[in-house]
């Protein structure tokens, strides 16, 4: 079988050996999702500030980017660039940093300088005896983590459906334990036990599970130790683009290049987790030209099998450069390949997905960026996407070109601005963006904006309004929005009156304590038809 040689060699040009700056990358996870903003668990103390991109991604290892807009203690407010697949609460989320940003953790003080004189010291002998640091088995077993503790509730009126009441609640921890076993390794837990209630005054229903996102134990991939096994519930450590897996992965280290398999099943992506059913085998290796791992090439194999019989055959490719301390590429593909039992393809083989980006950030005041996207729905039989009809498996297709930049004219004002042309197999759209901030121009330590933006979607189309506001009171962080959108619907009812949206938005993220933060936020989403009121709050410490 001939691949697409062309499309390979076009997705991974984009990776190219560059040594620059290091970096540190700092993993976090989604905590919120809101109209138009996502909110993760790092902020100022973790060393982020506005500007830094972030990676997302999903169980089934889709990734998505974003721009760091605003920073308090312990969250930061992200917005998706152009383009990005949308983002669910708990997703995984990955920035990197320069390392003199990143904070020092050893907690030791500085030591004063030496009061006694140099005796036995001679010119031809190193002045300080060797240091041997501990082995990673040495080191003494110590937790790390989150816990938290989380409510949300909506309160729904309707004209058609009439009332509803919908409450969630959650408590859960994100928690590693280093060198559990006294052989190095680490023992990492991410769950939350979940309770939702839903009451719609003609019927009421109920249910609670614990949700596993990952549970896994990792034991060498070190300096000393090149080889490195997973057990459990994990991200695959070399190839995360391949989704969670419920089973074992090894890979080993030889200079440059990492190289491994896995074999496991792949959980539904559902809150539950659901899984068992369909099994997976990957190989997999990666080449990372410079130290800092900021430009790498990767490449990896899956075939998957749904309730024993054969589903996915995949190969999948990324790569992402850093050119000098200006220029980031990122590329990646998805190929499927197809054989007689796939009735619904006709060739042998399928790019399925294909996304490119170039993000230029002249500095954290000034940038641009590019992107390209070409999405396919592949023939499944595992339940991995929203449920399609045969007709588009068979004939559809989503492409999406997207531009955006932003400008810091001075310590006060700046303007985004964003520009989304799409396609699909049916119909066509052009929208875009443009906002203006102003920095400490109400009040100190503060942010007002206001946003003019255009949607043309697939169903319906129209001009909005959005104006935000936000400041920095000592250890609490608030911010207030709200958003006018109006839409004509398109060609799916017989009314073509246009209709408007309201949205109100307000949070308050408090630092209670070097431990403790609070968030508190309130919505409410109102127009003809339906107003909503939804309500959350969540505690957490860290240890």
């Amino acid at each position: 079988m001939k691949l697409p040689y062309v499309a390979v060699t076009c997705a991974l040009s984009v990776t190219s050996a560059v040594a620059q700056t290091q970096e540190v990358r700092v993993e976090c996870k989604v905590t919120q999702v809101t109209s138009g903003s996502i909110y993760i668990d790092a902020g100022r103390d973790q060393g982020l500030m506005a500007g830094d991109r972030v990676v997302f991604l999903d169980a089934n290892g889709v990734t998505s980017e974003g721009l760091v807009r605003s920073t308090s203690k312990a969250s930061a407010r992200v917005e998706l660039l152009p383009g990005s697949p949308s983002v669910e609460r708990n997703a995984r989320a990955e920035v990197r940093i320069p390392a003199e940003r990143a904070p020092k953790t050893d907690g030791l003080p500085p030591h004063p300088g030496w009061t006694q004189p140099q005796e036995g010291w001679a010119a031809d002998k190193p002045l300080l005896a060797p240091v041997t640091g501990l082995k990673p088995g040495e080191r003494e077993s110590v937790w790390t983590g989150r816990l938290w503790s989380r409510f949300d509730t909506d309160l729904s009126t309707s004209t058609d459906a009439g009332d509803s009441t919908y409450n969630y609640f959650a408590v859960g921890g994100d928690a590693s334990l280093r060198n559990p076993f006294g052989q190095g390794g680490s023992l990492r837990i991410d769950a939350e036990a979940i309770a939702k209630l839903r009451d719609t005054g003609a019927d009421n229903e109920s249910e609670s599970y614990l949700s596993i996102d990952r549970l896994y134990y990792e034991f060498g991939g070190t300096r000393e130790e090149p080889t490195r096994w997973q057990m459990g519930r994990f991200y695959s450590g070399v190839m995360p683009q391949l989704g969670v897996l419920d089973g074992v992965e090894y890979s080993h280290r030889s200079g440059s290049d990492v190289a491994g398999a896995s074999l496991g099943w792949l959980p539904e992506p559902t809150s539950e987790r659901d899984s068992f059913v369909d099994l997976a085998a990957n190989v997999f290796w990666k080449h990372e030209f410079d130290e800092q791992r900021r430009s790498t090439l990767g490449l990896a194999l899956q075939q998957t099998l749904h309730d024993g019989t054969k589903d996915r055959s995949l190969i999948l490719a990324d790569g992402e450069t850093r050119i000098g301390e200006d220029l980031t590429l990122r590329g990646s593909l998805w190929i499927d390949l197809y054989d007689g039992d796939d009735d619904l393809k006709d060739s042998s083989w399928e790019l399925s997905e294909l996304r490119l980006s170039a993000l230029y950030r002249r500095s954290v005041d000034d940038g641009m960026g590019l992107s390209y996207a070409r999405i396919l729905w592949p023939q499944l039989l595992r339940n991995e996407y929203a449920p399609v009809s045969n007709d588009l498996v068979q004939d559809g297709e989503l492409n999406r070109v997207s531009a955006w930049a932003w400008q810091q004219w001075n310590t006060t004002w700046r303007t985004d601005e964003r520009l989304d042309s799409w396609s699909d197999q049916d119909d066509s759209g052009v929208s875009w963006e443009f906002e203006t901030s102003a920095q400490d121009w109400v009040w100190d330590a503060g942010r007002v904006a206001l946003a003019l933006t255009y949607a043309d979607g697939s169903y319906s189309s129209g001009p909005g309004v959005r104006v935000s506001a936000d400041k920095q009171y000592d250890e609490v962080y608030a911010s207030v929005g709200w958003t006018w959108s109006q839409y004509e619907e398109k060609d799916w009812t017989d009314d073509d009156n246009p209709f408007a949206q309201h949205m109100l938005h307000g949070s308050v993220d408090w630092s209670l304590s070097e431990a403790w933060d609070l968030s508190l936020r309130a919505d409410r989403r109102f127009d003809d038809v339906v107003d909503v009121w939804s309500f959350g709050a969540m505690l957490s410490t860290r240890f």
